[in-house]
C-alpha cells in the first residue's frame, strides 16, 4: 500500500489531455546553486540559477552594515556571462535583529516598511538598490515557511500574520526601488499540512493578506507562489512527494489561487529533486526510503515534464552540486561532492538541450500509462512512462515516411519501434516501457524508466497506453 496519498488530493485515474503554453520567452528550466560550478551549469543549458541571499551575512553586526561580498560578484557575472537569470532567495535573520536567530521574526517588522525601525524593510531596500541595476529582480521570500515551528527542521517561527508581513514589507520596499521587482512565496512544501489534517497554508496566508485593506490594490503583495518538492530519506508524517503527487498538489495550488480570485499569480516549482539514499561512501542505509542514482535522474526528468505540463512557469532542478557535504547526510547533487556526476546530470542536459524551445506541451494519462507531449516548431518529442508495477506499452499514431528516433532519458539511442495495430485499425509503432520498481515495503516513490521518441512532425499524432494486448486508452 503507498504511503503518500491521500484520495482528496489525487486525480482521476484517467484525466483528459491538457495542453500548456510557454509563459516564458526565456528557458524555464533552472538549477539551484549553478553558482558554485559554473562550467557544470553552462554545460546543462538551463535558464536560470538560484542564489541565496544570507541577511545575516548581509548584515553580520547591525544594520549598519552591508557586505556586499555576502554574494560574490562573479556568481552573478558568470550567470549572466552565460545567459542564467539569477533569482534571489532571501532566508536567515541575524541575530542581532530578532530574539531567535536565524528562524526568528525580525524586530519593528510591523512598522511602515520605509520606518528606520523597521529592520527587514531597511535591510530590503539596501538589497534592491545594489541588485536591481545589476538585473536581479525576482526575489523569493524566505523558504519552506510551511513547516511547523515545532519541527526541528523548521526555517521561520513566525506564524501566518506574521510572514504575510514580511512578504507585505518585502513587496512595498523592492518596489519603491525597482519598477521591475516580482515578490515570490517562499517554497511551501505542502504535505506538513496535509499530515497534520490541517487547511493548505497558502488559503491561510491568503486569507490573511485579504484582511489588509490596502492588499487588494497593491497586487495582494506578491507575485507568485513556489512550491518545494523533494523527496528526503524520511517522510513527512506518512506523506512523500513522489512522481504521482506531482499533478495533484500543482493542481490544487492552482484551484486555491482561482477559487481567491489570483488566477493570473504563476507558480513555480522553486526545488525539485530526490536524496540519493543508495550511492556507494554516500549511501544512507538506515532511510525510510530508498533511492538510488538512477530513480534520481527518473524522477528529475517526470518532475520536470510534469511541472511544465501542468503549468508551472518555472522549474527549479535541486541541486547542482554537494557542497558541504557531510557523510552520514542526505545528497541531492546532480554531482557529488567529489564532482563526479550522478546520472542525473547527463539526464538534465539532454532533455533540456532536446525539449528547450517548445511552443506547446500536454499531458495525457491513464491508471498505468504518463505521456508528455512537447511541440516545437518542425518536430513532436514524446516522454513516457509506467507509472506501476506493470510496464506499458505506448502506442503512437504512425504515418507514411515519418523519421522517428527512440532513446532513453541520457540521449542513447534505443532500437526501432515495433509496428502493430491499434485501435480502428489504426497502423501504430509500439514502444514498450518498463515496470516501476518498488522498494522493499511495496511502496513506488518513483516511477518507471522515462523513454523519449522525437518524430520530425508537428501534425498531431494519437497516442494509447496499453498494458500487454489489451486495449489501448487513448492519452492524446
Amino acid at each position: 500500500m503507498l504511503l503518500f496519498i491521500l484520495s482528496q488530493f489525487l486525480l482521476d485515474l484517467h484525466t483528459p489531455t491538457t495542453a500548456q503554453e510557454p509563459n516564458l520567452s526565456s528557458n524555464p528550466i533552472g538549477i539551484i546553486g549553478g553558482y558554485w560550478r559554473p562550467e557544470a551549469a553552462e554545460q546543462l543549458s538551463v535558464g536560470w540559477d538560484r542564489i541565496i541571499f544570507d541577511w545575516s551575512r548581509f548584515q553580520p553586526n547591525g544594520p549598519g552594515d552591508f557586505v556586499a561580498d555576502a554574494v560574490r560578484p562573479s556568481w552573478i557575472e558568470r550567470n549572466q556571462q552565460q545567459g542564467r537569470e539569477v533569482v534571489g532567495l532571501i532566508i536567515n535573520t541575524p541575530a542581532w535583529a530578532s530574539a531567535t536567530p536565524r528562524i526568528g521574526v525580525p524586530n519593528g517588522l510591523f512598522l511602515p516598511y520605509d520606518d528606520p525601525g523597521n529592520l527587514w524593510g531597511v535591510f530590503l531596500t539596501q538589497l534592491a538598490e545594489q541588485y536591481a541595476p545589476l538585473g536581479i529582480h525576482h526575489w523569493i521570500i524566505w523558504n519552506n515557511i510551511d513547516i511547523p515551528s515545532i519541527a526541528s527542521n523548521t526555517a521561520f517561527i513566525g506564524d501566518i500574520a506574521e510572514y504575510a508581513q514580511m512578504v507585505k514589507i518585502a513587496y512595498q520596499a523592492f518596489n519603491a526601488v525597482d519598477e521591475n521587482a516580482k515578490i515570490y512565496l517562499g517554497g511551501i512544501n505542502w504535505w506538513y499540512d496535509v499530515s497534520l489534517g490541517q487547511p493548505p497554508y497558502l488559503s491561510r496566508l491568503i486569507e490573511r493578506i485579504k484582511q489588509d485593506d490596502s492588499a487588494a490594490l497593491n497586487n495582494y503583495y506578491f507575485d507568485g507562489v513556489t512550491l518545494n518538492f523533494i523527496i528526503e530519506p524520511t517522510p513527512v508524517g506518512i506523506y512523500v512527494p513522489t512522481t504521482e503527487t506531482f499533478n495533484a498538489v500543482i493542481s490544487e495550488t492552482r484551484r486555491i489561487l482561482v477559487e481567491e480570485g489570483l488566477s493570473t499569480k504563476p507558480i513555480w516549482i522553486h526545488e525539485m529533486g530526490a536524496t540519493v539514499t543508495q550511492d556507494d561512501l554516500r549511501a544512507l542505509p538506515n532511510a525510510t526510503i530508498s533511492i538510488n542514482p538512477q530513480q534520481q535522474a527518473y524522477f528529475l526528468v517526470q518532475g520536470l515534464a510534469l511541472g511544465l505540463a501542468n503549468g508551472a512557469e518555472r522549474v527549479g532542478i535541486y541541486r547542482l552540486f554537494d557542497n558541504n557535504f557531510v557523510v552520514g547526510e542526505p545528497a541531492y547533487g546532480l554531482l557529488r561532492d567529489d564532482n563526479t556526476a550522478r546520472p542525473a546530470f547527463a539526464a538534465l542536459q539532454y532533455i533540456t538541450q532536446l525539449i528547450i524551445p517548445y511552443q506547446q506541451v500536454e499531458y495525457g494519462n491513464s491508471t498505468n500509462a504518463r505521456l508528455v507531449t512537447f511541440t516545437q516548431e518542425t518536430q513532436t518529442i514524446f516522454i513516457m512512462w509506467s507509472a506501476a508495477e506493470k510496464p506499458v506499452s505506448f502506442w503512437i499514431e504512425q504515418a507514411f515516411q515519418d523519421n522517428i528516433n527512440i532513446t532513453d532519458i541520457y540521449g542513447n539511442p534505443l532500437q526501432s519501434p515495433r509496428l502493430g495495430v491499434g485501435p480502428e485499425g489504426v497502423s501504430v509503432y509500439v514502444i514498450d516501457t518498463s515496470a516501476a520498481i518498488p522498494d522493499p515495503n511495496d511502496n513506488i516513490w518513483i516511477s518507471g524508466a522515462p523513454i523519449v521518441v522525437i518524430i520530425d512532425t508537428t501534425q498531431p499524432r494519437r497516442v494509447w497506453g496499453s498494458l500487454g494486448d489489451a486495449v489501448g486508452i487513448q492519452l492524446r
